[in-house]
């Protein structure tokens, strides 16, 4: 008798691991799904922001003069590929889908411009949606789709900031068109990176710095004549920046720092337009609001 009470205790214990096994592993695929279904939405709301800024090229004559202006294939490849997914991840439009090779070979740039060319064509006034294709995500984990679209493009939104404040992505660099000409730039508002020096909770100094963006108003452009190198130097000689080498920006006051609204000559590098990635001292690019539709439309989260 007691050894039938114990083997059926042992079996009952052996069912009890098997459950909190497959328990285990039920969890953990509820777990990569959600993972997966948050990339995905994030994907939309990244691809939907381009396509509504200068990085979306939005008629067959812009793709065409876009890529001829880059130099490699694989640049060329790239940017009409980014093109392609602002439509079908970003807006949901299905038909601009497109596979990116066919029996081990690739599709090469131009094959996938005429591919792109021809659905932009066939759109005509198709009106884009208001908001992030969620649908595709939320059908990972829910046939209906729709049903979970708010709570994805929420949880999707919160990731993004998330990331975005730890230095990973940054959806105003995405949006950015190509490098305007610097004598374009009069009245438009700009970012540029700095060098921010840190304050303690007391508003004094630590002895550390990070990059930041500031943003501004571009108030002067330099003719090599008009703007001094050094604000400061008196010489009627003094050095002064080269045309089109430097703009004078009035700079947003920054509350929280107890600084006043600004003005001082900023020189901006074509190398340093619109830095990818890791943020640079000297980087700059278009702020905001002088970025068109969606993308100027969007809250910064």
């Amino acid at each position: 008798m007691e050894d039938k009470r114990a083997e059926r205790k042992a079996e009952r214990d052996a069912l009890d691991r098997q459950r909190a096994v497959r328990w285990q592993k039920a969890k953990l695929a509820r777990e990569h799904a959600d993972r997966a279904l948050t990339e995905i939405a994030i994907d939309a709301l990244y691809y939907f922001d381009m396509f509504g800024s200068k990085a979306c090229w939005k008629t067959p004559s812009a793709v065409t003069r876009e890529l001829s202006k880059l130099k490699s294939e694989a640049a060329r490849l790239e940017a009409v590929k980014e093109q392609i997914k602002m439509r079908s991840k970003g807006l949901g439009w299905a038909e601009f889908n497109h596979a990116w090779s066919k029996g081990g070979k690739a599709y090469s740039s131009a094959e996938l411009a005429t591919h792109l060319i021809e659905k932009i064509k066939a759109s005509g006034k198709r009106t884009v949606p208001t908001k992030p294709h969620m649908s595709r995500a939320a059908a990972v984990l829910d046939a209906a789709g729709a049903a979970q679209a708010a709570a994805v493009e929420a949880e999707a939104r919160r990731v993004r900031r998330y990331r975005e404040r730890a230095g990973v992505g940054d959806r105003y660099a995405e949006c950015q068109g190509a490098m305007p000409g610097v004598e374009t730039l009069l009245g438009a508002r700009i970012e540029v990176c700095c060098d921010y020096m840190l304050l303690d909770d007391a508003g004094k100094p630590t002895g550390e710095s990070e990059p930041r963006w500031s943003a501004g108003l571009v108030v002067l452009v330099s003719d090599g004549r008009n703007m001094k190198i050094h604000e400061d130097d008196e010489r009627a000689n003094a050095p002064r920046y080269k045309r089109l080498e430097a703009v004078k920006i009035q700079w947003d006051a920054d509350v929280a720092r107890k600084e006043d609204v600004s003005t001082s000559a900023q020189r901006l590098l074509p190398s340093l337009w619109n830095p990818k990635g890791e943020a640079k001292v000297g980087g700059w690019r278009m702020h905001l609001t002088d970025m068109s539709s969606a993308a100027s439309s969007a809250p910064r989260e």
